[in-house]
């Protein structure tokens, strides 16, 4: 039950239970689309977190069989977790701390037990930062800056709400404090009237996973299309391993930047020295991630690197742009896409048969030009 596929963000083929791919974790562009315009870059909306992670699809939307590597123990030091985890988080469908059946609260409540019916209510209301100010008729009187929780005949309790500029939108289907889910309830409207998560560990990380969402792309497809010739490769080593002294610069350059981080031009610089780290230059995180690695020019990580720089060039060649995975139906529509994909190919054989005929004809046509010109020249001489 609940089975689906997914869509490969690059070929848009079906991937399903079993396939090898890679994963991509993305975060919302950290620039604003100003419209304008109906021409869009590959990273206008999402750009990539940190470097592919390589496993099988489990059928589920996520990642079984994952492959091991530097790349992956880097985000098992940067996340502190697990990176079965940390896929988990990334792939899981309940993005909310506060839902019992998510795996966000079992990986960031300080206690789970403030999701049962069983954890006492008023505690709860102190753990967050309610105060208590007074008595009314069946018990005390807890206050927030933005609400007043009083205690009702039947047992319940009723919120009433103190600012106007509150999101009511989303507050409205969270006001019935009487019911078994009170306590998840209250935990959601102080986390909308706050814009902060209490009784939550590592809200740092909590705020990256809450941002972050994800891509797949067939194994096949990926790997055939970072390949470089060699002397590509070497130079593109070189020129990584040459720039570290710079990257050096831009990740003392990033700890000023994450005090202030409104500060456009460092945000620009950031990774600029560094250029094949291009695809992440807007990314405060990347840094952070992989810094100690680069530094030391680890061989894995810079081969890592260079073929994603090579995906993220060829990707605008291939009219692609990051975007979040497609869910589709379980298995796909084989014949329907390889419908579309042969259809596909019928336009492309026509496009580069017209293409190759125009170049023979443009050749044919300089060839006898200058042979024209040739023979002018001999008339001429003589």
């Amino acid at each position: 039950m609940g089975c689906f596929s997914v869509c490969c963000t690059i070929s848009k083929l079906t991937i399903t239970a079993g396939d090898e791919v890679y994963f991509v974790p993305l975060l919302p562009a950290s620039k604003e689309l100003l419209g304008g315009s109906m021409y869009m870059d590959k990273q206008d909306l999402f750009i990539p977190l940190c470097l592919p992670i390589k496993g099988t699809y489990d059928d589920y939307g996520s990642l079984e069989d994952i492959v091991h590597d530097k790349n992956t123990k880097a985000l098992e030091a940067y996340f502190k977790m697990p990176i079965e985890d940390i896929v988990e988080l990334l792939t899981d469908t309940r993005v909310d701390v506060y839902d019992s059946y998510s795996a966000y609260s079992e990986h960031f409540l300080e206690d789970s037990a403030y999701l049962s019916e069983d954890f006492p209510f008023e505690d709860l209301l102190l753990k967050i930062g309610y105060r208590k100010t007074g008595f009314s008729a069946y018990g005390d009187i807890y206050k927030s800056d933005y609400s007043e929780i009083t205690r009702e005949k039947e047992g319940g309790y009723k919120i009433v709400f103190k600012k106007s500029d509150l999101d009511f939108e989303r507050i409205k289907y969270l006001t019935d404090l009487t019911s078994y889910d009170k306590n998840e309830n209250i935990l959601k409207i102080h986390s909308i009237a706050t814009n902060t998560h209490a009784g939550v560990k590592n809200p740092e990380i909590l705020d990256i996973f809450l941002k972050a969402s994800g891509m797949f792309i067939l194994g096949k497809v990926y790997d055939e299309f970072i390949k470089q010739d060699e002397e590509k490769k070497k130079s593109r080593f070189l020129g990584l391993s040459e720039q570290v002294d710079n990257y050096n610069q831009a990740s003392e350059l990033f700890e000023r930047t994450k005090i202030s981080k409104d500060n456009s031009f460092d945000r620009m610089y950031l990774l600029t020295p560094a250029t094949i780290l291009y695809p992440f230059k807007e990314n405060m995180y990347f840094l952070d991630i992989y810094k100690d690695l680069i530094l030391e020019k680890n061989k894995e990580i810079f081969e890592k690197l260079i073929s994603f720089r090579e995906l993220d060039s060829n990707m605008y060649i291939l009219n692609t742009m990051y975007m979040p995975m497609f869910q589709g139906t379980q298995c796909g529509e084989p014949e329907e896409e390889l419908r579309l994909h042969s259809l596909c190919c019928d336009i492309l054989k026509s496009r580069y048969n017209k293409i190759r005929t125009f170049v023979f004809l443009y050749l044919v046509n300089t060839i006898y030009l200058c042979r024209i010109c040739l023979f002018c020249m001999e008339c001429s001489l003589t």
